[in-house]
């Protein structure tokens, strides 16, 4: 039995992106018949992020509709998101914020943010009105739940009850919370980027995925592009893209203008000491001309931006170690780092490039010695940047 696929056109898909929707569909196809259907959204992506934190492939952007006997397994990671729970809460602000109003919230899990966001509206006189906006979002730590139903093997049908019980009321409520010291009105937005949702005979695990609940959408460009605020004009129309994906690579230190660095330095801030953010630095994978084609195929009207003042976003110290040592010198801003840490670890890449290239990075590189304490810190290697280049 082939199970039925509907795609949203994403001209964004490159091979890896591609190969992973491969493997979802592959995973699904062995339980065809508990598999109603497979919707992919244009922001299908891949989330590097918990790819690297689980060591396992995770996506972004569909809903899988499946029978309440599917049987889960840990490959359904790929399409069944950890951060069960996700969703964005907007709050109205009286006045800006400072960024340390921001750095007091605490994040309960990764791939979370909370931020001030601008709107401006213009009067029949052409004059500008400036709103201020708190917007957080977070999903809650369920982790332990998570990987539980997946370990046991437990079917959509009790994921689903399990979630419904244990779970599902506590997403909005926290970000509430999170936000009590800042913010302590009712949000004028919230939704559930990330659920199990249920008709009564079939089961929707929405993955970045929204459920039309009102007659407007939240969609996320990116970090640094801030949030669109959509009407919905369609009647039929259940399920929105929550954001407009994630590319596969990264910006660039190096091909960014000097006026974009201090725009970063003096909006963004992150937990942890790693001197990078992969929120910050990743792209959205639709742009430009996608963008409208997007707003047109979905009937997405009357928008309005939320453009980005301040951010403060979750630690990627989960990650780092993940990561290659390609990416991590990318994303590193060399004008500001002379050192990059790395695990002591033999069965890491980074150890393991330097013990093989030991010899002609110390001829290149005069006075670097491994065994020297001076290049470690707080047990870890902390090497030269001149060292690391060598290692890429």
């Amino acid at each position: 039995m082939s199970i039925k696929v509907t795609q949203y056109k994403n001209g964004n898909l490159d091979t890896k992106t591609s190969s992973a929707l491969q493997s979802i569909l592959s995973t699904l196809e062995k339980q065809a018949n508990s598999v109603k259907e497979v919707t992919v959204f244009a922001n299908f992506s891949i989330d590097a992020a918990n790819t690297f934190k689980y060591g396992q492939l995770v996506t972004q952007g569909l809903v899988v509709c499946v029978n309440p006997d599917y049987k889960m397994s840990p490959e359904d990671m790929s399409w069944f998101h950890p951060n069960i729970g996700a969703g964005r809460s907007v709050f109205q602000l009286a006045a800006p914020l400072s960024q340390a109003d921001l750095k007091a919230v605490h994040f309960d899990n990764n791939s979370s943010s909370v931020g001030e966001f601008l709107t401006s509206v213009a009067d029949e006189f052409g004059s500008s009105e400036i709103s201020h906006h708190l917007v957080v979002d977070s999903a809650p730590n369920v982790s332990a739940m998570y990987e539980k139903w997946l370990s046991d093997g437990l079917t959509a049908g009790e994921v689903q009850l399990q979630w419904k019980t244990q779970g599902k009321g506590q997403s909005t409520r926290l970000r509430k919370a999170s936000v009590s010291t800042v913010v302590n009105s009712a949000p004028t937005y919230s939704d559930t980027t990330n659920d199990i949702l249920t008709d009564m005979t079939h089961l929707h695990f929405t993955n970045n995925v929204v459920k039309k609940s009102s007659a407007e959408v939240l969609m996320k460009s990116s970090a640094l592009g801030g949030y669109r605020r959509y009407n919905l004009t369609s009647k039929t129309r259940r399920f929105y893209p929550a954001t407009l994906g994630t590319s596969s690579k990264y910006y660039s230190w190096e091909q960014m203008s000097p006026s974009n660095i201090t725009r970063i330095a003096e909006t963004c801030s992150w937990s942890g000491k790693i001197p990078f953010n992969t929120q910050v630095m990743t792209p959205p994978s639709i742009k430009g001309t996608a963008v409208r084609m997007l707003e047109d195929n979905l009937g997405l009207t009357g928008l309005t931006s939320l453009d980005m003042r301040l951010t403060h976003f979750s630690s990627d110290a989960a990650i780092v170690d993940k990561m290659s040592p390609a990416d991590i010198l990318n994303l590193t801003p060399s004008q500001n780092v002379e050192f990059i840490s790395a695990p002591i670890d033999s069965n890491h890449q980074v150890f393991q490039k330097l013990m093989a290239n030991l010899v002609s990075i110390q001829e290149s590189c005069p006075g670097f010695e491994l065994l020297n304490p001076k290049f470690v810190k707080g047990g870890r290697l902390s090497l030269p940047l001149n060292v690391y280049q060598q290692l890429v």
